[in-house]
């Protein structure tokens, strides 16, 4: 409903396709985001920067989303008075009066609702630094809004347990975005699902429920979810601590998975190789847009880094390009923007 390019936010998960996830949501409201990986790096950066709003996800190893808050109330100052709002995948009855009990503003959860999340940055976000609001920086097919965008890429809709339009949704209809955010799913969830199918005889039920919350809340940020409803099961065995019931969802839960993750891959693969990722005559990219490209990262400007992508995503390039391309893109998903800006010069080297 609107944008606020001068406005700044904070977003804090220790899952970085959360972190990636709300990025897209944000981009279309043109404001400064930052993220960070825990409660600590989140504590560090409110002492160094000032915020407009906070995103507090409250399940994170080490200092939690409560103990974070509490830290950063006791900073005193405007620091007390920071809107600071709680991302939770466990959306039980009660939880928003139990975070606002303990120093949150508000209350958001996990997967994000577009539609929520516009009222709560309404509800927050100074009016004065409103705007106007413009299109999705790289929306597909041009679209000006949610409303509007194309939900549907071949091969991803057949994937069974996946509902690629929803995913989409979280991508504001960007492809190359979603396709990008499988890929990171794909590798995590793969990092994550060791040890899942063969539970010892004393296995650390917390250890699994918290490993099982992480895949659920990932799971349900890309579509996924049936998948992400097994994991909330298990996540609940663990913590009850039924051993029993937890070796039993978590072996079901792990054959589901890795499916999953295999079909992501080959549906992936398929795309890159099929007949309408084939380079068309004169579809190489020109100099000048890669070198616009790297002026973008060096500037982490993110809204004209997506675009450019985009552009050349719709080049259909093959070979050593495609593969450029995909590198640099994995590379801006999690915030390598130094090794996307040398994937590029490896790129104009080779350019004609």
């Amino acid at each position: 409903s609107f944008a606020a390019p001068g406005a700044r936010a904070l977003v804090v998960d220790d899952n970085p396709i959360n972190l990636k996830v709300a990025e897209g949501l944000l981009a279309p409201y043109m404001m400064s985001v930052e993220t960070a990986g825990s409660g600590k790096e989140a504590l560090r950066l409110v002492q160094e920067r000032a915020y407009d709003l906070v995103f507090m996800d409250h399940m994170m190893p080490g200092m939690d989303g409560l103990e974070t808050v509490a830290a950063i109330r006791a900073l005193g100052g405007d620091r007390a008075r920071l809107a600071i709002v709680a991302l939770t995948a466990n959306a039980v009855s009660g939880a928003r009066e139990r975070f606002l009990e303990n120093g949150f503003d508000d209350f958001l959860s996990k997967p994000i609702e577009f539609a929520k999340l516009d009222a709560l940055l309404s509800k927050w976000i100074p009016g004065e630094l409103w705007r106007a609001p413009g299109a999705p920086q790289g929306a597909s097919g041009g679209a000006s809004g949610p409303g509007k965008l194309s939900l549907s890429i071949p091969g991803l809709d057949a994937i069974p347990g996946l509902d690629a339009a929803f995913g989409l949704r979280m991508t504001l209809g960007r492809a190359r975005e979603y396709r990008a955010l499988l890929e990171l799913f794909a590798r995590d969830a793969e990092a994550r699902a060791g040890g899942l199918e063969a539970l010892g005889s004393e296995p650390d039920l917390q250890a699994l429920a918290a490993r099982a919350h992480a895949l659920k809340s990932s799971a349900a940020s890309v579509g996924a979810a049936a998948l992400a409803r097994q994991a909330e099961e298990l996540e609940g065995a663990g913590r009850a601590g039924d051993a029993k019931r937890a070796r039993a969802l978590a072996e079901s839960f792990h054959k589901e998975l890795i499916s999953l993750i295999a079909s992501i891959r080959a549906a992936l693969a398929r795309g890159e190789e099929g007949p309408e990722r084939e380079a068309p005559c004169g579809g190489l990219p020109a100099r000048e847009t890669l070198r616009a490209l790297r002026a973008a990262l060096a500037g982490e400007n993110i809204g004209q880094v997506d675009g450019i992508l985009a552009a050349l995503d719709g080049l259909g390039l093959a070979g050593e390009e495609a593969a450029l391309l995909r590198a640099i893109g994995e590379s801006v998903l999690v915030s390598e923007m130094g090794e996307a800006a040398a994937l590029v010069d490896k790129w104009l080297e080779r350019a004609p």
